[in-house]
């Protein structure tokens, strides 16, 4: 037993998966506390209820895509609690791995990587947020993957993560400065595919927004007038 456990703590992801459970237990404690919506749930839970019923939104300010997140975990879970905040459950989760990635792509120790994913995961708003039917863990997500995959030198993937985490939420678009002036001071590698890289980002964006939105109105939209009366 003894072998075993010191075999697991020498794995890489051992106390990775550890924060893990930890919070993915937590959140699975109190998922249905409360059982009525909560914070602005009150504006997005009844929203994924018109989108199920009417194929329609009212808060057409916002992207499509976490309020599709809000709508597959009604369908799945039910129209509870559950269903509500499941995705964002699961986003959140998502997010702390994402983060240890990037610390390690970054070349942190892996002391140091499981230190700052502890600390963001138990951080307040980010525990809270990964918790609640809300649009914000859903950027910040894809985000982090964003970050991830550029780390990896990856560019053009990680140009189509800026654009999902914009279709979350258009805060989102913010990544892509981030990634611009890191690429500027750090690399300057590889011109022509992080380039390229940004192009796919800007493509990927609307792609995608003309096809979240169908799944929301079934039918085609003038996706681009959306996007403007929702700036």
């Amino acid at each position: 037993m003894k072998a075993i456990l010191k075999r697991f703590f020498h794995w890489e992801y051992s106390w990775l998966c550890l924060i893990v459970l930890l919070t993915l237990v937590l959140h699975l404690m109190i998922i249905a506390i409360p059982n009525q919506p909560l914070f602005d749930e009150a504006h997005y839970v009844p929203d994924a209820r018109t989108i199920i019923n009417s194929h329609y939104t009212n808060r057409g300010e916002h992207p499509p895509l976490a309020k599709l997140m809000m709508v597959s975990g009604i369908y799945i879970f039910g129209d509870n609690p559950w269903g509500w905040r499941m995705p964002s459950v699961v986003f959140g989760t998502m997010g702390i791995i994402f983060f240890y990635l990037m610390c390690r792509s970054f070349n942190l120790s892996r002391r140091t990587a499981v230190l700052g994913t502890f600390i963001l995961a138990t951080e307040n708003l980010y525990f809270v947020h990964a918790g609640i039917a809300m649009l914000d863990i859903f950027t910040v997500t894809l985000t982090l993957l964003a970050f991830w995959l550029y780390a990896r030198r990856n560019y053009p993937l990680s140009g189509v993560a800026v654009a999902l985490a914009a279709l979350a939420k258009y805060t989102g678009v913010f990544a892509v400065f981030a990634i611009i002036l890191h690429w500027l001071i750090c690399h300057r590698d590889k011109k022509v595919i992080f380039g390229a890289s940004l192009a796919i980002a800007g493509v990927s964006f609307f792609l995608l927004l003309a096809v979240f939105d169908m799944a929301i109105y079934h039918r085609m939209i003038d996706f681009i007038s959306e996007l403007w009366n929702g700036l």
